[in-house]
């Protein structure tokens, strides 16, 4: 059987869907991270808005005041923050995901030519070994001693 003659092609394709598969796991992990940490933020301001609301009802000057609003002001800003490396996480997901995609069409197509060579070889070996046994076949009818 002759060898597929884009085997290197596609053991290239391969490579670059296993590539585009790891790119991708890795996007969806930094997503998880990132709303891992927008949880955590929120979480961190809610615990704080208590403690500002116990703080309030125990009375508290006016500067500890002022200094939860720019705390949670703070948190606020980083909280925004987090929302949008989620939006660009979840950005990135999506297009190494259409890039795994397109790899992976391309190893199928690539699969497809393979399948069709192997079809096409064996047919023609199948052939050659049918002609084998029909020219043997008629040598020996050919040479048959009669018999008495």
């Amino acid at each position: 059987m002759s060898r597929f003659p884009f085997s290197r092609l596609l053991d290239m394709a391969k490579d670059d869907e296993e590539k585009a598969a790891r790119a991708m796991q890795e996007a969806r992990q930094r997503l998880t991270q990132s709303e891992q940490q927008l949880a955590m933020l929120q979480q961190y301001r809610q615990d704080y808005q208590d403690r500002l609301h116990n703080t309030q009802q125990q009375g508290m000057s006016v500067n500890q005041w002022r200094d939860y609003q720019l705390f949670m002001s703070k948190l606020d800003v980083a909280i925004e923050q987090q929302q949008n490396d989620i939006a660009r996480c979840q950005q990135l997901v999506t297009a190494s995901q259409q890039a795994w995609m397109q790899k992976r069409q391309k190893v199928q197509a690539f699969d497809t030519l393979q399948v069709r060579h192997q079809q096409a070889e064996l047919k023609k070996e199948s052939k050659q070994e049918q002609k084998l046994i029909d020219e043997f076949a008629g040598r020996v009818s050919h040479h048959k001693i009669p018999k008495e």
